[in-house]
């Protein structure tokens, strides 16, 4: 009997890994929310008629299915309480005195106007969050090419010069990688939604670039020339500029995914409360219409009505997991936001 090749089995066993970590991905951050919700809604309702015609389930019970869709309507009322603490919050953080918007606007003015002169283009850094994120990532190539350039110029050990190479590699790599993802995500779709924006610059290692050059620069304090400092104080910036944009696009998200979470709940709510109550009166009268008709009847109205608590737990679960990847402002570099975080 022939034997089974290794590097086959270790072949199969990569891509089947990286298939689970691919769909979990697409599960907590990249896949289409209400894809999600109608895959949940479908496999929820799925198991509901699986459970229903198999008998596991009193769906012939009209007492047990008005205390199903009692429960339900209460549930949705719960919702709308969320709602409201929803709403609350968002319009705690954009209403403002004209004082406090005037320092909001020139904030976000004196960053844009700090990127623009650190790219050695002096241009305009464009108005587009995926545009920007792309013009802030090539002025950070920009920095590390001259970073490389400078210290080629001067003579230093092997290890240093292994150590400048590794961080030159690693950002200008960063930043390839994150353009290549911009560029695709912008042939794919014209959506305007800010995860776009944030997506590409999750669970990368910014910390620790920074942490780098300020290593080298406390390590070489004697043998760097003046060039040699320069390029790595000006790399050391862009990097917390990258970080700065980074979090701050984490802004811009939370506000934008908790108005459409919102949005979305209300739309679907108010039918889903509406269909709740319709059963419940339908069968506190003792309607019934037998074994098959109600199984459908039954998991077809509690899907309905589940389908603004699957909107909820879809959408906070994109916010939580992007908040557990982005935790830190610089200071440390948590397990969630390497590469290989969760």
């Amino acid at each position: 009997m022939p034997e089974s090749d290794p590097r086959a089995n270790r072949s199969s066993a990569s891509a089947s890994a990286n298939a689970a970590s691919s769909a979990k991905r697409w599960f907590l951050l990249d896949g289409n929310r209400y894809v999600l919700v109608a895959v949940l809604a479908a496999i929820q309702f799925g198991i509901l008629l699986a459970l229903g015609w198999s008998g596991l389930l009193p769906m012939a019970s009209a007492s047990a299915n008005n205390s199903l869709f009692a429960s339900a309507n209460t549930g949705l009322f719960t919702l709308v309480t969320i709602t409201i603490s929803i709403n609350q919050l968002i319009l705690s953080r954009i209403l403002g005195t004209p004082e406090e918007i005037q320092t909001r606007m020139d904030s976000v003015e004196t960053f844009r106007s700090r990127l623009d002169e650190m790219d050695p283009q002096k241009a305009v850094s464009p108005i587009e969050p995926p545009q920007f994120l792309r013009f802030v990532m090539t002025v950070l190539r920009d920095r590390a090419r001259a970073l490389d350039a400078a210290f080629e110029a001067e003579s230093h050990d092997t290890r240093t010069g292994e150590r400048v190479d590794e961080l030159v590699d690693s950002v200008s790599l960063l930043s390839e990688r994150v353009v290549e993802k911009i560029d695709r995500e912008a042939r794919r779709t014209q959506t305007k939604d800010m995860y776009v924006s944030l997506a590409p610059v999750l669970n990368n290692n910014y910390s620790q670039h920074i942490h780098t050059v300020r290593f080298l620069r406390a390590t070489l304090a004697d043998d760097l020339s003046e060039s040699e400092s320069r390029a790595l104080t000006e790399l050391e910036a862009v990097l917390e500029q990258v970080n700065l944009t980074r979090h701050y696009f984490k802004t811009l998200y939370t506000h934008e995914e908790l108005a459409t979470l919102t949005q979305a709940m209300l739309l679907t709510g108010v039918p889903a409360l509406f269909i709740s109550a319709l059963a419940v009166l339908a069968f506190g009268q003792g309607i019934s219409l037998g074994q098959p008709a109600n199984v459908l009847l039954v998991s077809a109205t509690f899907t309905v009505s589940t389908v603004p608590l699957l909107i909820l737990f879809s959408f906070v679960l994109r916010l939580t997991t992007v908040a557990m990847r982005t935790t830190t402002y610089g200071a440390f570099l948590p397990a969630e936001e390497l590469p290989g975080g969760r």
